[in-house]
């Protein structure tokens, strides 16, 4: 398993996500989104749907990195950092208020008072994937 060092040393964006949409021949517009770790810059997971890519998709992609990685084991806390977008709210953050687990997990908007930094972390994973295409 890969270790996880979501962490909020340098700028308190632990774990940044975003939405990129791919064109397939077979599925038509694909919504691909990835969880990636903002200090070792290790991509925690990620997934795809031909579905609404709304906040419910987001949710269920933290639910399973969370899963996947024990953080709800980890004791320092953690920042999901994300753009405004309509699917970076609702449901993602009912979850994230509602967590009952050792780390703090907070929500953080890109380009805001909070964070006035942009979410370069997951924009640069999405060039990436789409160059290898």
């Amino acid at each position: 398993m890969l270790k996880t060092s979501i962490t909020t040393r340098c700028n308190r964006a632990g774990a940044g996500v975003d939405i990129t949409y791919v064109h397939t021949v077979e599925d038509g517009l694909q919504a691909v989104a990835f969880v990636k770790d903002n200090y070792s810059k290790a991509i925690l997971h990620y997934t795809s749907t031909t579905g609404k890519a709304g906040s419910k998709f987001i949710k269920n992609l933290f639910q399973e990195t969370f899963d996947k990685h024990n953080l709800f084991d980890k004791k320092d806390p953690i920042n999901i950092l994300s753009d405004g977008g309509s699917e970076n709210k609702g449901e993602l953050i009912s979850w994230v208020n509602n967590i009952i687990a050792p780390p703090v997990v907070s929500k953080i908007t890109a380009r805001t008072d909070e964070f006035p930094y942009p979410n370069n972390m997951s924009e640069s994973t999405h060039s990436i994937y789409k160059l290898n295409l």
